[in-house]
């Protein structure tokens, strides 16, 4: 079992790219610290579209794909929250 007292709250200092295409289809990763890869899993919530990440969580960058804007409800590639699961 994970102790999550000693983890912290996860620290984003970027967003590579900062813009996306309208059709989606690229990866976004996020920069920071503290993600905790440990937990197995991590989803993002692009308007109101929610998609898992892709690829490796390492404690400094996770990645998605970004999805059509058709899908998150014309938010494009806003990200509204990332859950650590």
């Amino acid at each position: 079992m994970i102790d999550l007292s000693s983890i912290g709250p996860p620290v984003l200092k970027e967003i590579e790219p900062t813009t996306g295409p309208e059709e989606g289809g690229i990866k976004v990763s996020l920069i920071g610290k503290l993600f905790d890869h440990r937990l197995g899993g991590c989803y993002a919530k692009f308007g109101k579209a929610i998609v898992p990440h892709k690829g490796e969580i390492t404690p400094n960058k996770v990645s998605f794909i970004l999805p059509p804007v058709s899908e998150t409800g014309g938010v494009g590639d806003t990200i509204i929250e990332v859950d650590f699961v």
